[in-house]
């Protein structure tokens, strides 16, 4: 074979060759030292702004300097010109957001449905799926964006939020009630049992001998708090028995099912 480097022929083949372009036959490197970058002073930045490139005058600042970057006047002047640079950028990133919620979030939003789901990780798939959306819009700008939107942009955005919010106030009720189906199939063998009840199945009742032990009940509240708050439960109850007067119960969530936010293990943060 012919090696890149050199052109000649060797007849061991390709590995020969290349060990040979890699070494004797490969020109020598450049012992030239590389350019130092030139110094950015706000002189440049200034000049950037200018010309109205906040995007380049962005860029920058984050080669100033660090003492430079820690004066007042500098970190003002930074402020500025990032939200420049974001009412500038903010119709193209607009446009973005819409693109994907036309093409690819709300068909498979549509298209999400608890058929065929028959284990606690499915049934949680599905629903970070759905909270997936208002995590993307929260990511993206959101509402933040809604100035900077044409009208049919407007209403695209509106109709997306819109559809989360019917898919979560159909399917989260659903949700809770096969929660409590599945959860009490694995807790059957330890003797609890699982139920739900009040409107939309909001509350989450658990029956069991080990509920007289305020230390367990507090440990299984906290290793399943965040999943319970994930499907909006309102409250917990814990009791030893279905004829017991006393038991310990928990407030979670207060959102209704059809507003849109994050899961925390404080409740849900609504989207802003």
């Amino acid at each position: 074979m012919s090696c890149p480097g050199c052109r000649r022929k060797h007849r061991l083949g390709w590995a020969v060759g290349l060990l040979c372009c890699l070494s004797a036959c490969s020109p020598a490197p450049d012992s030239t030292p590389a350019a130092a970058p030139a110094a950015v002073s706000m002189s440049n930045i200034e000049a950037r702004i200018a010309e109205g490139d906040f995007s380049a005058a962005l860029r920058m600042f984050r080669d100033l300097p660090p003492d430079e970057k820690l004066k007042p006047e500098v970190q003002a002047r930074w402020t500025y010109v990032a939200e420049r640079n974001s009412a500038a950028t903010a119709p193209d990133r607009a446009q973005a957001l819409i693109r994907q919620i036309i093409d690819t979030r709300t068909p498979a939003l549509s298209a999400l449905t608890l058929d065929g789901v028959n284990d606690l990780p499915g049934l949680f798939a599905v629903q970070d799926a759905i909270e997936s959306q208002t995590r993307f819009l929260a990511e993206n700008g959101g509402d933040d964006l809604k100035p900077s939107m044409t009208p049919a942009q407007e209403k695209a955005f509106a109709d997306f939020k819109a559809l989360i919010a019917e898919k979560q106030t159909t399917a989260l009720p659903q949700m809770r009630v096969k929660f409590a189906d599945l959860a009490g199939r694995g807790l059957w063998p330890r003797n609890v049992d699982v139920e739900v009840r009040g409107p939309g199945s909001r509350e989450l009742v658990l029956t069991g001998p080990n509920f007289t032990d305020r230390a367990e009940i507090a440990r299984l509240f906290d290793v399943t708090r965040l999943d319970l708050v994930k499907l909006r439960f309102a409250k917990v109850h814990f009791r030893p028995s279905a004829s017991a007067t006393d038991q310990w119960t928990y407030d979670l969530v207060a959102s209704g099912d059809e507003v849109l936010g994050l899961s925390a293990e404080d409740g849900i943060r609504p989207l802003q």
